[in-house]
């Protein structure tokens, strides 16, 4: 990857930070992708969410959401007995809105716990939509 990719990509963690501090005010873009090899999420204080954040000419969320499953399946390894952050990348493609991709089964989760907040199960951020 290219200097200028690098700085790109820099750039919209920081901004993505500073539009998700709306309801995690202690957004902040992490610094452990670039730590001897530790793999982590792209943005921290981000409570039950693993957010990588993705910008580009055209991005492709799929290989991007197969990283953050990945990763964060390996954090669990680290933190037994914790409940699996939901996997979310949060993309702009060049001149275009941010959106977010998630897997089904985990928004269908977050907007069940929304619906009925008192369903005991699987751990789910607890935020209003």
């Amino acid at each position: 990857m290219g200097k200028f990719s690098r700085e790109k990509g820099a750039r919209w963690e920081r901004e993505l930070a500073q539009l998700v501090r709306q309801v995690w005010p202690q957004a902040a873009r992490s610094y452990h992708q670039c730590r001897a090899g530790e793999d982590g999420a792209d943005l921290e204080g981000t409570p039950g969410f693993w957010c990588e954040a993705k910008s580009g000419r055209k991005v492709d969320y799929r290989p991007a959401l197969a990283q953050a499953l990945a990763t964060s399946q390996s954090w669990l390894q680290t933190h037994p007995g914790e409940p699996r952050p939901v996997p979310v990348v949060m993309a702009r493609d060049d001149r275009a809105p941010p959106v977010a991709y998630l897997l089904l089964s985990d928004f269908l989760k977050i907007v069940a716990a929304r619906d009925a907040p008192d369903v005991p199960g699987e751990y789910v951020p607890n935020f209003q939509i």
